[in-house]
């Protein structure tokens, strides 16, 4: 994957996709016809006008609309965006790696929304953000450094110790390629 450009949620674009669609093909012809000139990026309907998309908007299909938010997030389409994204998530970090059995000997804030474990973390800024399934915890660094994780890396500050709405988002993805390859080093010295 492209280091440049920040990574894509595949269920975020699929959503955006569905609107897309309902926007083709609602009543409001002003958002109508936008939605047309955006769904002329799907290599399909490239060839064809805003206008003859309108006419037709009864055959554009969910792939189409798939194709065109693709490509406005600069990929080539969306079998690529996919592709790039499934890659991604090969390499990278998940924090639930973190909440496993060693974690119980750690002081480790557990929140039901972002919102309280965000005004958790503003209290205690040293600590660290995640999510976890539906919840959110608050760790301290060593939770990090026994599970091989360097928590003094400089793109934790530029994240913001957030996890889930960085401030630096490609300073998270920099860092969840290296805090999977520090998880994979510790995994292999563990007996």
């Amino acid at each position: 994957m492209r280091g440049d450009r920040p990574f894509h949620d595949i269920e975020i674009s699929k959503r955006k996709a569905t609107l897309l669609l309902k926007r083709l093909c609602g009543s409001e012809p002003t958002l109508a016809l936008r939605a047309a000139a955006r769904i002329r990026r799907a290599a399909y309907w490239a060839a064809k006008s805003p206008e003859d998309i309108l006419a037709e908007r009864d055959r554009v299909q969910h792939k189409h609309a798939l194709d065109a938010i693709a490509v406005e997030a600069g990929f080539d389409d969306w079998r690529h965006m996919k592709a790039e994204a499934d890659a991604r998530l090969r390499t990278a970090f998940n924090p639930e790696q973190l909440f496993g059995l060693r974690a119980s000997f750690f002081l480790n804030l557990w929140f039901t929304t972002y919102e309280e474990a965000r005004a958790s973390l503003a209290a205690h800024p040293q600590r660290f953000l995640f999510p976890y399934r539906s919840q959110f915890v608050i760790c301290d660094a060593g939770l990090l450094a026994d599970q091989g994780i360097d928590a003094g890396d400089p793109d934790w500050e530029l994240i913001g110790h957030d996890w889930v709405r960085p401030r630096d988002p490609a300073a998270r993805d920099r860092l969840s390629a290296s805090v999977a390859r520090q998880l994979s080093r510790a995994s292999e010295v563990q007996p």
